[in-house]
């Protein structure tokens, strides 16, 4: 009879299930934690269910603002988003990107910058950066922006 998994070995297959952002392998997991019904594999199978719900959400968010874009790209346009960073002409810098995605390329936490944590940012930027199909960043200090 073949030993179940340890609680460490059925976290390491959890998080490379959550890294790779794959609902249908988290589920699955989570179902042979059920499974193995011991209280830490149960708590983390409730946690990828979490997680996977999240994700879920998460798409629904982003297909329903992609709602002015779909026009664009059903006529072949490209759409950029922007986002801005700095404190103005008063108080500093401002930078300011432009960042062109494929069409239809749903990328989960995607939003104003202002609103996602440092840490998610910094993955947000890598993913953003691989995937891109163009990216520009602009600075302008207080006498260009005066002007």
């Amino acid at each position: 009879m073949k030993a179940a998994p340890t609680l460490a070995a059925w976290r390491e297959r959890a998080d490379s299930s959550l890294r790779a952002a794959d609902p249908a392998k988290c589920l699955e997991l989570a179902t042979a934690l059920e499974a193995d019904g011991r209280r830490g594999c149960l708590k983390l199978a409730s946690g990828l269910r979490r997680r996977v719900l999240a994700w879920e959400k998460e798409r629904r968010r982003l297909e329903m603002g992609y709602a002015w874009e779909r026009e664009f790209w059903r006529r072949g346009l490209p759409v950029a988003g922007i986002d801005e960073a700095g404190r103005g002409p008063l108080c500093g810098p401002v930078v300011a990107a432009a960042v062109v995605l494929p069409e239809g390329m749903l990328l989960p936490g995607l939003r104003d910058s202002k609103k996602v944590p440092a840490k998610e940012r910094c993955l947000l930027s890598g993913a953003i950066r691989e995937k891109a199909v163009a990216v520009g960043v602009g600075f302008a200090g207080p006498p260009a922006i005066e002007r």
